[in-house]
């Protein structure tokens, strides 16, 4: 009990301990067993966690050698450094690393409640696998199902297909099924789609550790999308386990794993039925091939006779399912939240690692240092993002509270609905250059909602600055004319939304020049004048026509002028997407999501 097991050769580094409900085992000469002295100054929970923590792992892996095969000696195993942090310290990663092995039994008894919920209402056991033999006429046999090899006959599976049928509905999983398809080999790149492997599906749950990513095909059947059933369908020992993705992103199956969609059954339940003996039953019957390679192809599992279950009974099995999963998650949670506190100790030390722990200053002493250095502009989903990397939960109203009180304390700004800043002066526009045009438009149309601006007012965000300039204004479409009338009355060299032909013949810059154009819904302005977010938009949508701002130099100067003075990031993406306007050239190195 309390041993930890390293491994030494091969997969070099992993790492684990001992429980008390282990079963009596040897190990290999792969295998280095760590046992504690009682009066060590270290705890096993603690020593494990350190191990598996990057800095253990960092370690071992410089400390590993060969060519062809790496591996760590007994002699460099007795020689890994062990920070001795307080007894406190230690005993609060201990009870971690025991929460999250009580959760996972938790979840390992609510997952074998499922299937043992499934077996007792189909009577179905270990006994059906009787490997009896059984004599059959050609007819019968190769005749009608192709097949020459013995064990397809043997009687257990007429009996488990008669049992399955005297238990109520059932079904042809492909006659029930939207889709059975197998996978291709994917095109491996740097990055895309998750691509899911024989080695991703276990039996009940996808695991994503160490994917690798590929290209998005373009038959979107070969997506895997969240609720999908996958089935690995080749490789023995790994054939015929699966499991439902259950993750919001797709992914991408490779050539051994084979997409169900079957929206007429729960496929939680659907997975539950295939990993237990009725399912793992056809599996063995239906498979093709020799001990070399055997496969399980998409027309053999559109044979599996499937028992479609009541609701109540699918939505009783799913529950389990879940419950067990989220156990899952929650021992996993627990154990990198160890981990991370491990190295937060080392980096910061102890009591940075015990706020840490404990939920209290870490994040409010490092959320501007991290997130701030990153982007000037960030919002409360890049918090949440940053607080899972850390490994820590909170619930929504809590990460509000956190940036609530950052604000009034001057650590970080409003940027807009859900956006924040660790600029702390705002950007303020000069107006002058249209004020007299405002206060006359004011007068002369009281009731009228408009906003304007001048090319005058971005001379700031230009290296060569504009000698004429030209005025937009944006009022309601069916006030154009009317503005456009009195402009000309007032002297103004105007035009009324004019279109790209008639830029190209007409438009040019004489006296005072103003452009009417229509006022988008919800447009940011204030009091008739256009705020920066929306001269931002307006020049990548409307000005390019009129080649009046050189826009590359002009994104350049905004991009200087957003470092160091804030602007409304919620308006700024709001208004893009009203006129569908790409502003990436800002979004990319200005903010984290």
């Amino acid at each position: 009990m309390n041993d930890i097991l390293l491994s030494t050769r091969g997969t070099v580094g992993l790492c684990a301990i001992v429980k008390r409900d282990a079963l009596p085992a040897n190990i290999d000469q792969d295998i280095a067993r760590i046992a504690l002295e009682k009066n060590a100054p270290v705890q096993s929970e603690y020593f494990v966690t350190y191990l598996n923590s990057k800095y253990g792992q960092d370690w071992i892996e410089r400390n590993s050698t060969g060519m062809v095969q790496q591996g760590l000696s007994l002699e460099s195993v007795r020689q890994i450094p062990i920070p001795c942090l307080s007894t406190q310290f230690q005993q609060s990663v201990s009870k971690l690393i025991q929460n999250a092995y009580q959760l996972r039994q938790d979840g390992g008894r609510a997952s074998q409640d499922a299937n043992d919920q499934l077996v007792s209402l189909l009577g179905i056991d270990e006994s059906f696998r009787d490997d009896t033999c059984n004599t059959v006429p050609f007819s019968s046999s190769f005749a009608a199902s192709g097949r020459l090899d013995a064990e397809f006959y043997q009687p257990k599976y007429d009996e488990l297909e008669k049992h399955i049928r005297d238990h109520g509905n059932c079904i042809r999983l492909g006659e029930a099924a939207s889709l059975i398809q197998r996978g291709r080999q994917p095109s491996y790149a740097d990055g895309g789609l998750p691509v899911i492997n024989s080695r991703h599906v276990q039996s009940g749950f996808v695991d994503l550790v160490g994917e690798r990513y590929a290209l998005e095909p373009d038959s979107d059947e070969l997506v895997i999308k969240k609720g999908d059933l996958l089935l690995n369908g080749t490789g023995r020992g790994t054939i015929g386990r699966c499991a439902v993705y259950l993750e919001d992103s797709n992914a991408l199956p490779d050539n051994h794993v084979t997409i169900i969609r079957c929206p007429t059954m729960d496929p939680v339940f659907l997975s539950v039925y295939l990993n237990s003996v009725a399912g793992q039953m056809q599996v063995e019957r239906f498979y093709k091939g020799s001990s070399g390679q055997i496969e399980l192809y998409p027309e053999d599992i559109g044979n599996f006779l499937i028992w479609d279950a009541p609701v109540s009974v699918q939505k009783s099995i799913r529950a389990s399912v879940e419950s067990a999963l989220q156990s899952k998650a929650e021992s996993f949670q627990c154990l990198e939240k160890a981990k991370r506190a491990v190295e937060i100790a080392i980096e910061q030390g102890e009591e940075a690692a015990m706020a840490y722990l404990e939920g209290r200053q870490f994040v409010t002493q490092t959320i501007v240092q991290d997130l701030a250095q990153k982007a000037p502009y960030f919002s409360i989903d890049a918090v949440r993002d940053w607080l899972a990397e850390q490994k820590m939960s909170y619930k929504p109203d809590t990460v509000k509270t956190y940036l609530s009180r950052q604000k009034k304390e001057g650590k970080i700004f409003d940027a807009g609905r859900g956006w924040y800043s660790s600029i702390a002066k705002p950007y303020e526009l000069d107006t002058a250059p249209v004020e007299k045009l405002v206060g006359k438009l004011k007068q002369a149309f009281p009731l009228l909602d408009f906003a304007c601006w001048s090319t005058e007012q971005l001379n700031e965000m230009l290296r060569h600055q504009l000698a004429k300039h030209v005025q937009f204004v944006y009022v309601e479409r069916d006030a154009i004319d009317s503005v456009a009338d009195w402009l000309k009355d007032h002297g103004f060299h105007t035009y009324a939304n004019p279109g790209k032909a008639e830029i190209k013949r007409s438009f040019a810059i004489e006296g005072k020049t103003a452009v009417v154009l229509p006022l988008t819904t919800k447009t940011p302005h204030r009091d008739g004048f256009a705020t920066i977010e929306k001269i931002m938009v307006d020049v990548l949508a409307d000005t390019e026509p009129f080649s009046v701002i050189n826009i590359p130099e002009f994104v350049g100067g905004a991009s200087e002028v957003m470092k160091s003075q804030r602007i409304d990031i919620s308006e700024l993406m709001k208004y893009s997407t009203r006129r569908k306007t790409d502003v990436s050239c800002w979004i990319k190195d200005h903010l984290i999501h």
